[in-house]
């Protein structure tokens, strides 16, 4: 009878024991599942942590290559070339992006951005900067600007008398001709982003003056408040003064100047973000990925 009771005793023992080993080995798989759930979300998170990453510096190497170039753009006003005067201290836009953008637009070899050629219609150019900086590659558009584009004022007269108001305004006039876009998609490390940026062109014309009164009418060139008789601006141009056959003054011409702009001749340039005009609502600079993301 004691051997039964032991042995019942020791089976009721070893029985809780496996139940415990049991709940044990349950506890165990439970604890290392979440322990490699966690590995897991961790190794989630720092993936998209490094492509965060990846495709934040993609897109500030875009960035920064579009302010590379919109100071480039902008630092550039005249472009005196084809009138044969002289710019003076201004800093010479050769070999510059200034200058290959002013050849875009005014090239007419180039032709203007079609939405349904885009590939024949863009233009294109590449820089691949190694391992550390990417490649970029540049798109280049020359934009229909026809609803932009500022009226040139008719050919019209003032008074002599008025010249040097006049012609300050005159000159200083300019007007919006061209519409030009840059877009610069950077690569690095499987990564892609398109910042685009958008640009009015306005151009200031030579202005031809005609001297004209009852006793004479010519071609006169204004420069450094007077007019001259030629454009080497030698000899001044002014009001004859009349006289009696006693040698006392009578009276003086009456002036009146013509003037008229001459489109041919551009003797200004400036390249202005398309939304300082306020004609857009585009911003400079509104970055896009491949995805058409907006700015990260």
């Amino acid at each position: 009878m004691r051997r039964i009771r032991r042995g019942w005793t020791a089976l009721r023992a070893n029985r809780r024991k496996g139940v415990s080993l049991i709940v044990a080995l349950c506890a165990s798989a439970l604890l290392l599942g979440l322990t490699l759930s966690l590995i897991c979300s961790s190794a989630l998170l720092m993936a998209r942590a490094d492509r965060k990453i990846g495709r934040e510096r993609c897109y500030q190497l875009a960035q920064s290559m579009a302010q590379v170039l919109d100071k480039e753009l902008r630092r550039y006003h005249t472009d005196r070339s084809g009138s044969g005067v002289s710019a003076g201290d201004l800093p010479s836009p050769d070999g510059t992006f200034y200058k290959y953008a002013d050849q875009i637009l005014d090239n007419e070899s180039y032709r203007t951005y079609d939405p349904a050629d885009p590939e024949r219609t863009t233009y294109y150019a590449r820089y691949d900067a190694g391992d550390e900086g990417g490649i970029f590659t540049l798109r280049l558009r020359k934009l229909d600007s026809e609803d932009v584009k500022d009226t040139v004022p008719p050919a019209g007269t003032f008074p002599y008398e008025s010249r040097e108001a006049q012609t300050t305004a005159l000159e200083n006039a300019r007007f919006i001709t061209r519409q030009f876009q840059v877009d610069v998609v950077s690569k690095l490390d499987g990564e892609e982003y398109s910042y685009s940026s958008e640009y009015y062109r306005k151009d200031g014309f030579q202005v031809d003056y005609t001297w004209q009164s009852s006793d004479r009418s010519m071609s006169v060139y204004w420069n450094g408040g007077a007019f001259y008789w030629d454009a080497t601006f030698q000899s001044q141009v002014v009001p004859l003064v009349y006289h009696d056959g006693e040698g006392n003054v009578t009276g003086t011409e009456s002036v009146t100047i013509g003037y008229a702009y001459n489109t041919n001749i551009v003797n200004y340039k400036e390249f202005q973000p398309a939304y300082l005009e306020g004609r857009q609502d585009q911003q400079e600079g509104g970055g896009t990925d491949e995805n058409g993301q907006t700015d990260p």
